[in-house]
């Protein structure tokens, strides 16, 4: 059996399998030892099929189940049938991942990652995954979210070059409040930028980002933030516990972090907008 300590917004996470593994570079830098709060084990077999379990939503990647009688949830994965992987909760820290003899190399091949609930476990320690690039710039944190292709890693390379600020990641953001302020962490799941940072920073602001012909930015009104952050975070709207707490939490953010549309071009203009604004 091998073992493997990561952690994760500053939660060790342990992470053990019944087969050796080669650990992928994204994981490298969230390394850690010591006592884990949340475990994930892999198991190459399946023993539990979704038979004693109802379905109970699903989204681009994964659908989840649940059994009403052990209050468990279980997943199964959009490029996997439940007879070739599936995630069962064991607990509300610890999952077990059990994958079959059939597709276990293409698994070797692929990022393990990638069957963790990582957001739920983020979501147990009330915090939200992002669809965010994420900056330090002087030990402000900004980031920069909105959909896929609307400019995320174009403007974090923007302050990277022109404002010596680090991309802590090019893709999400882990976000948790830690003594009464809100920060933004860097995950392992980059996307392609493959910008991975083990460091947090507090948020100095969000910026939902549209692409426009001139530069320009407004400050949203809460309701409106809302709205734009919780279209881009991973929310697991069937599960009733999971929502409340992550609704609790988009609620809290939008109150204490200032929240942007900065409409823009990708230009370096855009970098003095939004500098001027956060200044």
């Amino acid at each position: 059996m091998m073992k493997k300590t990561y952690e994760i917004l500053d939660y060790k996470i342990e992470v053990s399998t019944d087969f050796e593994w080669t650990e992928r570079e994204n994981l490298k830098p969230f390394t850690s030892e010591g006592e884990a709060e949340f475990c994930f084990a892999f198991r190459k077999g399946i023993t539990e099929h979704l038979s004693n379990f109802s379905f109970a939503g699903e989204d681009k990647w994964v659908s989840e189940f649940y059994n009403h009688d052990t209050g468990q949830w279980a997943r199964k994965f959009a490029w996997y049938s439940d007879s070739d992987a599936v995630a069962l909760q064991q607990n509300e820290t610890c999952w077990e991942v059990q994958i079959s003899e059939h597709h276990f190399e293409k698994l070797m091949k692929s990022d393990m990652l990638s069957l963790l609930p990582l957001e739920r476990m983020i979501n147990v320690v009330s915090g939200i995954m992002l669809h965010s690039a994420v900056v330090d710039w002087k030990g402000k944190g900004i980031l920069f979210t909105g959909p896929s292709g609307i400019g995320k890693s174009t403007q974090a390379s923007l302050w990277e070059t022109h404002e010596d600020a680090i991309i802590l990641n090019g893709d999400r953001s882990g976000i948790r409040k830690k003594e009464n302020r809100f920060y933004a962490y860097g995950l392992p799941y980059a996307g392609t930028s493959n910008i991975y940072v083990n460091q947090s920073v507090p948020i100095a602001a969000i910026v939902v980002l549209e692409q426009a012909k001139e530069n320009a930015i407004i400050e949203f009104k809460p309701t409106e933030a809302f709205a734009k952050l919780y279209a881009e975070s991973m929310v697991i709207p069937w599960d009733k516990e999971f929502l409340e707490r992550h609704l609790g939490v988009v609620q809290e953010l939008v109150s204490k972090v200032p929240i942007y549309l900065l409409r823009c071009r990708p230009d370096l203009e855009a970098v003095a907008v939004l500098k001027e604004k956060i200044n």
